[in-house]
């Protein structure tokens, strides 16, 4: 029997019809579109606080301090120009007068001990002669 004679092979032509019949339909259907006038304007960009990025200076400098302490005064406001060798900030003398105390104290006692020390090697010099 031959093929296009048989009920299969229609109902399969009649399948392939019918679905390429709803493709094209759905393909080719009209597309409704909104339009609305354009009107020019000034434009307007707004930065948030949540933007990031990083400043530099044109020119960066090491800052050192002849010796550590709390500082006492501060003689220049924050991102001020200033010169070379220009000094900016006080440290607070009374750490240093402290730190001057402590170490008198501590030559006292070093003395002290050495003249203890002194007292208990005499006697025993005198003995091993």
């Amino acid at each position: 029997m031959v093929f296009y004679k048989r009920w299969g092979f229609w109902f399969f032509i009649i399948v392939i019809l019918l679905s390429g019949f709803f493709i094209l339909n759905r393909t080719f259907r009209t597309v409704e579109i909104k339009t609305a006038k354009v009107k020019r304007q000034g434009l307007t960009i707004t930065v948030t606080a949540i933007s990031t990025g990083t400043i530099k200076a044109d020119e960066e400098v090491k800052l050192t301090a002849q010796r550590i302490g709390r500082i006492s005064k501060l003689l220049v406001k924050e991102g001020s120009i200033v010169k070379t060798e220009t000094l900016i900030a006080e440290l607070d003398p009374d750490e240093v007068v402290y730190n001057l105390q402590m170490s008198e104290v501590s030559l006292q006692k070093a003395q002290h001990r050495l003249d203890e020390l002194m007292a208990a090697f005499n006697p025993l010099c005198a003995e091993g002669l």
